[in-house]
């Protein structure tokens, strides 16, 4: 490290580190402006997004979820999601409350993007401390998701309107009938 004695330098040494921090960051969105590769790349990848761009803002509602043999437990359910990377990422925050006391029962996160390389969306959810890469498939104004677990698959089918997200998630094991695990019907937020 270099060491200046000057006594004025010394209230400028953080502000030249931030400095320096933020010219590197800027560097390569400075160079991405210029590069017209760089240019399609986010076209590509938010033309993948665009059929549930919808999705994006805060959406609340109620929730039914079976956790194994007896009645539903009723959820109040959150969901907000946000654009991330130049709006080539949508980042996903669920939250689910009980309705009496408002006490969270279920968090989690995820994460939704158009990979260059595999020329595919890729989803990847977040749940207490695990991380799970789930298949996503986009139709127009319905987006399905799952994952392999033991003894079977998991999916969630979400279908969306302007104002409306209905989400059915579902227990699949082979050569028998789907079993539901949650449903979900929540209105976007005025906030």
């Amino acid at each position: 490290m270099i060491r200046s004695h000057h006594p004025q330098s010394r209230g400028r040494r953080p502000f030249l580190h931030v400095a320096a921090v933020l010219s590197l960051l800027a560097a390569p969105m400075a160079l991405d402006a210029q590069d017209p590769q760089a240019a399609a790349n986010t076209a590509r990848a938010r033309a993948a997004l665009a059929p549930i761009a919808k999705m994006v803002g805060r959406w609340e509602g109620d929730a039914k979820v079976s956790m194994g043999p007896g009645e539903p437990m009723p959820v109040r359910q959150s969901e907000d999601i946000v654009w991330g990377a130049a709006q080539t990422v949508m980042i996903i925050r669920g939250t689910g409350r009980d309705p009496r006391t408002g006490a969270i029962v279920f968090e989690a996160a995820g994460t939704l993007w158009y990979d260059l390389e595999t020329q595919r969306l890729q989803f990847r959810t977040h749940r207490d401390g695990r991380s799970v890469a789930a298949d996503v498939e986009i139709r127009p104004d319905t987006m399905v998701w799952g994952f392999g677990v033991p003894g079977g698959r998991v999916r969630y089918t979400i279908a969306l309107t302007d104002d409306t997200w209905h989400e059915v998630g579902e227990f699949l094991l082979e050569g028998a009938a789907p079993v539901r695990t949650i449903e979900m019907r929540l209105t976007r937020s005025a906030r």
